[in-house]
């Protein structure tokens, strides 16, 4: 369980029992973490406690192999936003998923992080679609599935695989497939939550993500597009200084690199002969 701000909203009575253990990440070997006496609390129940606050929706999304299963968690709050949200949204531990997970990445600012837990504002709820991605070998016979939540039946959660161009209603049956290549990382599968049942729609440059990683100094573009899709990236000044042709016909990642480019803010245009979408994008 990874316990914050938005886990405390929707299981605003859980307690933490005595014996379990936990992790701790700092930023450098100086950090302090306390437990003092004025944080214990007396209860018979433990952090699986089942009250809900309903100001919040959650759900739990997992996967799972015949002997192995992981889970990833979304928070519906009026608290959050599509960025990053200190207290509500959390990595998974060291930042990189292992061999065998699913994760979501950020919708918005997005720095390439593996994220085990995003919440978002509850009015975005039936407007956002979540990059999930899976790490899984080849072989292997893979289900994702709808886990805990708390939603009506009124809502409905999607997943679109966009690699066979299909959307499974979660709320009805989990998505059974076999993984035909290793897996690893975003840009095949997608996450929609609404409150009407869900067309199947087309793919978009829109939908494709796009970051910059510092590690490799490179602009990341992920998510699948069947139509030849070419990136164009200007600097302030409107100067032509990159431009690629996306691989992303199988849901691989697309690197650019741009580590001869100064740091500064640069415009990136996708476009093809359908659409054409414009980001702006920082190099740090």
């Amino acid at each position: 369980v990874i316990w914050n701000l938005a886990y405390s909203e929707v299981f605003p009575n859980a307690v933490i029992t005595p014996g379990q253990g936990f992790l701790v990440a700092s930023e450098n070997t100086s950090g302090t973490v306390e437990f003092t006496p004025s944080m214990r609390s007396t209860g018979m129940t433990d952090d699986f406690i089942l009250g809900r606050n309903q100001q919040t929706n959650y759900l739990k999304l997992s996967l799972s192999s015949p002997n192995k299963r992981y889970s990833t968690e979304f928070y519906f709050s009026p608290n959050a936003s599509k960025g990053m949200d200190l207290g509500y949204d959390a990595t998974v531990f060291d930042y990189k998923a292992p061999n065998f997970a699913i994760y979501s990445e950020l919708v918005q600012e997005s720095e390439g992080f593996d994220m085990a837990i995003q919440a978002i504002g509850k009015d975005e709820m039936d407007k956002t679609i979540f990059p999930i991605g899976v790490n899984a070998n080849q072989g292997q016979v893979l289900t994702i599935s709808l886990g805990d939540n708390n939603f009506s039946n009124s809502e409905y959660v999607y997943l679109e695989d966009r690699l066979t161009n299909t959307f499974t209603l979660l709320n009805d049956q989990d998505y059974v497939f076999t993984a035909n290549s290793n897996l690893n990382g975003l840009g095949r599968f997608y996450l929609n939550v609404r409150q009407e049942t869900l067309s199947n729609n087309s793919q978009k440059v829109e939908n494709l993500k796009i970051f910059y990683s510092k590690e490799s100094n490179s602009v990341e573009i992920s998510g699948l597009i069947n139509e030849a899709t070419t990136a164009t990236l200007y600097d302030v000044q409107g100067r032509l200084v990159k431009k690629q042709l996306l691989d992303n016909h199988n849901g691989q990642r697309t690197s650019i690199d741009v580590a001869n480019l100064s740091r500064g803010i640069y415009l990136i245009k996708l476009g093809n002969s359908i659409e054409r979408n414009s980001r702006k994008l920082i190099i740090r």
